[in-house]
């Protein structure tokens, strides 16, 4: 009788092992890469509408030569439908990632409270781009009022849209390494993940700081007032949404 039960346990196991196989093979990578569809069509329909905001935003060399914050900068009007659309764009993409992210560092409580299920990721893909989208426009008010209590003029739009660019291509670059790694290295997606968090971390603290070069070569005020905008526009609120990730992640 004992043999027999071991078998029946083992038999349990592997049936569970199985259906994980198929799920992390089949359910997940089948969702990721039709939203990864879905964004690749609203991405040639945005640069077909907006042709030149998009090449305008989209080009890596802008974080150096910082053309938004000239005075002839063309981003200034954040609620117009060119500009929320484009951050539309951006939010899918984050939250694909998230979402992604869930699966790997939060999935019995996926299971419990959502499901994982292509249906189940492709709504909660939906609802985490509105609540990306939401907090983005949060951000950007929160930057505008401190920005008026610093005096810095119209500088939060530079601000706003030189940092979403750095987020652009972190996010890009997270896109494509769970693409990789979903396709050919899926017990390694995990690790991958956090890698990537990690470096985007630390990206993105370094574009605070050229960020804080930009505006002290750009801008005659005080290194300290400008130190201390970017701690409470910047810093701060990234550093506790990273300590959130953290947790979420252990």
């Amino acid at each position: 009788m004992q043999p027999t039960a071991n078998a029946e346990g083992m038999d349990m196991v592997n049936e569970q092992v199985g259906e994980i196989r198929r799920f992390d093979r089949q359910d997940l990578r089948d969702f990721y890469f039709v939203a990864v569809l879905i964004i690749l069509l609203i991405l040639a329909v945005y640069k077909v509408a907006y042709p030149y905001l998009f090449s305008s935003i989209i080009r890596p060399e802008s974080l150096l030569t910082a053309e938004d914050f000239s005075d002839s900068g063309s981003l200034q009007k954040f609620f117009s439908s060119d500009v929320l659309f484009y951050l539309l764009l951006v939010n899918l993409m984050t939250s694909l990632v998230a979402v992604i992210g869930l699966v790997f560092y939060r999935q019995v409580w996926l299971e419990t409270w959502i499901g994982i299920d292509f249906q189940s990721l492709l709504i909660l893909w939906g609802l985490g781009a509105i609540g990306f989208f939401i907090i983005t426009i949060l951000k950007f008010i929160g930057i505008r009022i401190v920005a008026y209590l610093f005096d810095l003029r119209r500088l939060e739009f530079a601000h706003f849209f030189y940092l979403l660019r750095l987020v652009v291509l972190g996010i890009t670059g997270f896109v494509l390494i769970i693409a990789f790694f979903l396709v050919n290295e899926f017990s390694s997606a995990k690790e991958a993940i956090g890698i990537s968090l990690s470096v985007f971390f630390w990206v993105y603290i370094i574009g605070v700081f050229g960020l804080f070069i930009i505006m002290m070569n750009r801008l005659s005020f005080k290194k300290y007032h400008l130190f201390t905008y970017l701690c409470i526009a910047e810093l701060v609120p990234f550093l506790i949404m990273a300590k959130w990730v953290m947790v979420l992640g252990q």
